[in-house]
């Protein structure tokens, strides 16, 4: 059987979603399991961190913000194990949060007053709202929006901790 190279399908700060193609599937057969490994990029072992998965993808959580990951697929059968090919570098985006902490004033334990900037174009005066934006734009953030009305910050956020894509 060929093992066709792992590839991300969708990355986040804490998860990556991999899919890989194989050129026969791995039989239905109780005896054929395909177990998927990963290691941050300069180390050298491997770990098992999926056993036995059904389908040509899975996604992988709790690992480490902004950190290059490579994976490997590997199908076991009648007692013999078959590798694939190295995925190329995957790397997990920063941490939105953790961007918009560093931005911000630390005013006690564990609080922090974060950099909101008022779009004063888009005030209603007549309704009391407000456009106000967290975090400060760069290459790899885009700073959240939301309206305040009569004062008060309602739930209205676009994609909560989470850059616009």
């Amino acid at each position: 059987m060929q093992i066709g190279k792992p590839y991300a399908i969708e990355i986040e700060h804490n998860s990556i979603s991999l899919a890989w193609i194989t050129q026969k599937q791995c039989p239905t057969l109780p005896e054929c399991k395909t177990h998927v490994y990963m290691k941050i990029h300069e180390e050298r072992a491997f770990e098992l961190v999926k056993k036995d998965v059904s389908a040509p993808y899975v996604k992988i959580s709790g690992l480490l913000e902004n950190t290059d990951y490579r994976f490997q697929i590997r199908l076991e059968h009648e007692q013999k194990i078959e590798a694939g090919p190295l995925s190329d570098v995957i790397k997990t985006k920063k941490s939105t949060a953790a961007t918009l902490i560093k931005d911000a004033k630390k005013i006690g334990e564990n609080i922090y007053q974060l950099n909101v900037r008022e779009d004063a174009s888009d005030r209603n005066k007549e309704a009391r709202t407000r456009k106000l934006y967290l975090g400060t734009p760069s290459v790899d953030f885009e700073p959240f929006m939301m309206y305040c009305i009569r004062g008060n910050i309602r739930s209205i956020l676009y994609n909560p901790f989470r850059p616009h894509q």
